[in-house]
């Protein structure tokens, strides 16, 4: 019997337009009266999740940044932060690179230094409550997460350098074309479900999880039904025991409507 549910957003739970699908909110209060648990699992941090989520922030759990916080109805969970001296050397590595900003993402919303307008949309589209600082070094803040924009492609640029640089003092999470995630080693989606898990006396065996992006591989791992997203990349496929329908078909819904309700999820009205 599935009793938690976890389920990466952009790519997976949201269409290509970054749209919750229709009935989510309903569909979240059948699962609550049944017992079963939702979490919002994302890179994003957890003012934007706020947001997105605002009708169903009473019912649902959050794991924001990557694993790096954990929320229920506004109360902090759990948190891993970034050790300060490494996020010091962090910072200066990154300050290296060129096409690259930083991003530092903390308990009182997310810090960058100024930067050119060709990276502002990918950081409003997913970052509210930012600010802007001139020295990284000096964030007054407890940082759990750093995110590095890239637009030349965090797995071809930013990523081998910081890996080499590193090597296993980091978790490094590639989470879309021009985005990866830089948390403590330990930290990401999987280790942020367990503990859930843990808290609600749920097993793997009673967990369900969907993904469709490399930093999913861990959320994946952590639940017996597993399910990666059609419109993934291919070699997402063995970190699955299911595939989903894709995102723009509403594929979480459709399988959590099939598997639980025994019906059909209809995506109009």
């Amino acid at each position: 019997m599935i009793k938690l549910i976890a389920s990466d957003m952009d790519g997976t739970l949201l269409n290509s337009q970054k749209q919750i699908p229709k009935h989510f909110f309903q569909m979240i209060r059948r699962l609550k009266a049944q017992g079963v648990y939702f979490t919002a699992a994302s890179g994003r941090s957890y003012p934007k999740m706020e947001q997105d989520f605002a009708q169903g922030l009473e019912d649902m759990y959050f794991i924001c940044d990557n694993g790096g916080m954990v929320f229920h109805r506004g109360e902090i969970l759990c948190q891993n932060p970034i050790d300060r001296t490494q996020l010091m050397e962090l910072i200066d590595i990154c300050e290296q690179l060129s096409d690259v900003v930083l991003i530092l993402c903390g308990t009182k919303g997310v810090w960058y230094r100024p930067c050119d307008s060709a990276f502002q949309k990918d950081l409003d589209d997913y970052y509210i409550n930012q600010h802007i600082i001139e020295d990284l070094h000096q964030v007054p803040d407890e940082i759990v997460k750093a995110s590095i924009c890239d637009l030349k492609n965090p797995m071809l640029h930013s990523q081998p350098l910081l890996r080499k640089h590193f090597e296993n003092r980091y978790c490094f999470a590639v989470s879309g074309d021009v985005w990866m995630d830089i948390m403590s080693s330990d930290v990401n989606k999987g280790a942020a479900l367990k503990m859930l898990q843990q808290r609600l006396q749920i097993q793997k065996e009673e967990t369900m999880a969907f993904g469709d992006f490399y930093n999913d591989i861990e959320l994946l791992q952590a639940a017996k039904y597993s399910y990666v997203m059609e419109n993934a990349n291919y070699d997402m496929r063995q970190y699955g025991n299911h595939i989903a329908p894709s995102n723009d078909k509403g594929g979480v819904m459709k399988v959590i409507y099939q598997q639980l309700f025994s019906e059909e999820w209809e995506e109009l009205d």
